[in-house]
C-alpha cells in the first residue's frame, strides 16, 4: 500500500510539473521586452528582460517557501525530541 501511494505521489508531481515547465517556456519566449529597474537611492539602473524578472520572483518564492518549510520541520522535530526526552525523565 505504501509503495502504491509513493507511485501516485510521483505521478501527480510529474502531472503538475510538465504543464508548469511548458508555461514557463512559453512565458519566457513571449516576454523578451526589457524592463528598467532603477535602484532609487543609488543613481544606477539596470535593464533586464521581463522574463528574467518574472522567473527571478518565482525562484525567490520557491526558495523562501522551502526555507519556511524546512524551518517548520526543524521546529516540529525539536518539539518531538523534547517531548520524548521529557517523557524519559
Amino acid at each position: 500500500m505504501k509503495n502504491n501511494r509513493f507511485f501516485l505521489t510521483k505521478v501527480l508531481k510529474w502531472i503538475l510539473t510538465i504543464p508548469f515547465v511548458i508555461f514557463l517556456i512559453i512565458f519566457s519566449l513571449s516576454n523578451k521586452q526589457f524592463l528598467e529597474i532603477s535602484l532609487w537611492p543609488i543613481p544606477w539602473s539596470i535593464e533586464i528582460p521581463i522574463y528574467f524578472f518574472g522567473l527571478g520572483i518565482l525562484l525567490f518564492g520557491f526558495v523562501f517557501g522551502y526555507i519556511i518549510g524546512w524551518g517548520r520541520a526543524v521546529l516540529k522535530y525539536y518539539k518531538k525530541t523534547k517531548k520524548a526526552s521529557d517523557a524519559n525523565y
